[in-house]
């Protein structure tokens, strides 16, 4: 967009949050010389910023952003709450596209990294578009082209787009070759310069995906729980991470969260897969069927700090379904048990204790059928859980 068409119309109010008061002043002075803006003011913390937004209901607003944390993440949701149509241009200091992603889907309407200086800045407020023209009404883009649509113009590379969404990089450049398309044009520059004319935003309940919400491929399940959240007003940022039918990407994702998790997979029905997820930190699980009467108060309770299953899961962790520890292990089958904990192999651990392979096997069937295991990676496990050896990386 041209300067002299922002010169054509009203000033823009533009708001201004910077950390640094010197840099502030400096920001705020900067884009006050912008053909087509008004500074309405210029702050360093969040609630200055939420209060002078309430004031003087501004059109843009600039935020810097130090990380994608609770405070921040819930810094944008309360301005789209006090200001639903400002549009938020968050300047980040991170490459980290799982960051990126949180900060995107908690209200961030363009991500403008810091380490490119003003020019991307400058782009941004000249190119964000004031009204919503009909193409951009999902201009045929789905929520999930919309999430890589915003991973893209962020500077992301496709193999980090796949890894944070749980999905191959091959569909990335899928999605990304329809993006492209639809939008008619033919570079990530391109993109990023018609997403600020159009104004195109992932906004609350227009995208399938919410913030804290990660699944495997998109499916009616992954719908349906976006439709509960968008319909009880959680569809920016409910206040637990949940799993639809997760990959271990998805898991790995959800791990670097602070949030109580819940898990909502049809495997469940068996009740060790659920059990399996509330061993590796899950809160909730669910099987997907009555979502719509049972989601909402899930949420409320594992926020609280409650554990939401049904009895199979938790039948299956209950001590009398858990092998006992073993009480009778000879020291020389706690001997080969501590070797295989160390990652020995059978001859390693047959030169460390001084005996023949033949002995470690036999000492090892003996162990084995104490344990109720078949083999020394299944008896390791078992060892760990029982508390016989140290977890990895413990001395």
């Amino acid at each position: 967009m041209s300067d002299t068409t922002n010169q054509d119309r009203a000033p823009r109010k533009v708001v201004v949050r910077c950390l640094d008061p010197l840099l502030r002043d400096a920001l705020a002075s900067w884009v006050q010389a912008l053909p087509g803006h008004v500074v309405a003011g210029a702050v360093t913390s969040g609630p200055e910023l939420l209060r002078l937004c309430t004031l003087r209901s501004p059109d843009l607003a600039v935020v810097e952003l130090s990380s994608a944390g609770t405070e921040e993440l819930g810094l944008l949701a309360s301005l789209h709450r006090c200001c639903p149509r400002v549009h938020v241009i968050g300047v980040h200091h991170t490459p980290d596209a799982p960051q990126l992603l949180r900060l995107h889907r908690a209200g961030a309407d363009r991500l403008v990294s810091s380490q490119y200086g003003l020019p991307p800045l400058r782009a941004a407020l000249l190119e964000a578009g004031t009204e919503l023209p009909s193409r951009s009404a999902g201009g045929g883009l789905s929520g999930r082209e919309l999430e890589i649509l915003a991973l893209i113009c962020a500077g992301c590379p496709v193999v980090e787009i796949a890894d944070v969404l749980g999905i191959s990089p091959h569909t990335v450049t899928n999605h990304k070759r329809r993006i492209f398309a639809k939008l008619e044009v033919h570079s990530r520059t391109e993109a990023a310069a018609e997403v600020g004319r159009l104004g195109l935003a992932w906004r609350r309940g227009t995208g399938p995906a919410a913030e804290g919400l990660f699944g495997g491929p998109p499916g009616a399940l992954h719908d349906e729980v976006s439709r509960i959240l968008s319909a009880q007003g959680m569809a920016t940022r409910p206040p637990v991470t949940i799993l639809v039918e997760p990959t271990e990407s998805c898991w790995q994702a959800a791990e670097r969260q602070a949030a109580p998790i819940i898990v909502i997979d049809p495997a469940f029905h068996g009740g060790q897969a659920a059990a399996g997820a509330l061993l590796r930190g899950a809160s909730a699980t669910l099987t997907g069927e009555h979502l719509a009467e049972r989601l909402l108060p899930t949420i409320v309770l594992t926020a609280a700090g409650y554990l939401v299953t049904t009895d199979g899961p938790v039948r299956a962790l209950l001590p009398e379904n858990q092998p006992a520890a073993p009480t009778m292990l000879t020291p020389r089958e706690r001997d080969v048990l501590d070797s295989i904990g160390r990652g020995h192999s059978v001859r390693q651990t047959a030169q460390e204790l001084g005996i023949t392979i033949k002995t470690v096997q036999s000492i090892q069937r003996q162990l084995f059928s104490k344990l109720r295991v078949h083999n020394r990676p299944a008896a390791l496990e078992l060892a760990r859980r029982l508390g016989l050896v140290s977890p990895p990386g413990d001395t």
